[in-house]
């Protein structure tokens, strides 16, 4: 914990993992953290995620994921995203996952931006290596 003038500002971190079914599994998670600012006191960062993945079959997951991030002091705004991808195993060391998401953020009273991120990643991993 930090004090900022008569304040007591908190942080930490809560996450809960749950299995549905062998092929079904959810997440969420939400916490605070505090920084010092460059510009003097502290910036506060509130944030949660929600989260789910769904294997459909032995060698391919769906993922899908939301999240919120609400920053106060030096630089505030607020920040929503929402994701989903699909993930398939190649071979034993190869994975390839493509994955799209859209983030909006809002900063003080200025105007919002969006974006659209499209990714298409190749993983190697060998226990080699």
């Amino acid at each position: 914990m930090a004090r900022d003038d008569d304040r007591v500002i908190w942080q930490g971190n809560a996450a809960a993992y749950f299995t549905l079914s062998p092929r079904i599994n959810l997440d969420a998670d939400a916490g605070r953290s505090v920084s010092t600012s460059g510009a003097g006191g502290f910036v506060e960062t509130d944030r949660a995620k929600a989260g789910a993945s769904f294997d459909i079959d032995e060698r391919t997951r769906a993922t899908m994921d939301i999240g919120w991030r609400d920053t106060r002091g030096a630089t505030e705004g607020v920040e929503r995203t929402f994701g989903a991808g699909v993930g398939r195993q190649l071979a034993p060391e190869w994975r390839t996952q493509l994955a799209f998401t859209h983030t909006q953020r809002k900063r003080g009273g200025e105007s919002t931006a969006n974006a659209n991120t499209l990714a298409l990643t190749l993983v190697y991993s060998s226990s080699n290596f």
